[in-house]
């Protein structure tokens, strides 16, 4: 008779980030306003989870039962290494971020193979990826940070909504295809908006937790 595995799941809200340790002992760290679902139990020759959101993963290595991470836009297949995994489904840009050892990110029409210190992000809207070295930490988030490099507008905004538990909104009948680069050390919400007007010139008004932004 063949046994059932049961699944959990674990999510957290604006805000919030979660950590949480799986059956086979992998630590992962689940940022705000994301979403996971495992096994009770890795009894399979594969160890799957699915991901909603952004999480930071430490995975046990173990070469005859690799580690994946299913996600609405990609697969990512390791043996054992720290990563990042951002893939939040309303974002235009979504990225794997290599932290230690090699990861394999799977795409509809392609694969591509990264290591330590490299990242790729995709534009789900354009189909088009880049992969890039990069020398700074994994998933600042961790310490409250934010990191923008090249970000589409609308999805800074949807990250401070999911830090900052506030409301964005764009003004009607003006464009906003701004690309937005920067970093932030546990700034404060209104920082982070002063130091986005002046370098992109989008301004803002707050009105308690809404913040509107126009041109």
């Amino acid at each position: 008779m063949l046994l059932e595995c049961s699944y959990l799941e674990a999510s957290t809200s604006y805000g919030e980030s979660r950590q949480i340790r799986l059956p086979d002992g992998t630590q992962l760290i689940l940022n705000s306003c994301s979403r996971v679902r495992y096994p009770n139990s890795f009894v399979e020759d594969e160890r799957q989870i699915e991901l909603e959101g952004e999480a930071y993963f430490q995975v046990q290595r173990n070469e005859k039962q690799p580690f994946i991470v299913r996600t609405a836009r990609f697969d990512v297949r390791v043996l054992g290494t720290c990563f990042d995994v951002k893939a939040y489904s309303s974002d235009e840009v979504v990225s794997v971020d290599v932290e230690s050892g090699k990861v394999q990110v799977d795409l509809p029409e392609a694969m591509m193979r990264l290591q330590a210190k490299e990242q790729v992000s995709i534009n789900t809207l354009s189909g088009e990826y880049s992969k890039r070295r990069e020398e700074r930490d994994v998933a600042v988030w961790r310490k409250g940070g934010l990191r923008f490099s090249s970000t589409p507008v609308r999805d800074v905004a949807k990250e401070l909504e999911r830090m900052y538990n506030c409301r964005i909104t764009f003004a009607e009948g003006q464009e906003f295809n701004n690309l937005i680069s920067g970093e932030h050390e546990n700034k404060s919400l209104e920082a982070v908006l002063q130091s986005m007007e002046y370098t992109s010139g989008i301004r803002y008004r707050k009105e308690g937790n809404h913040i509107f932004l126009f041109k």
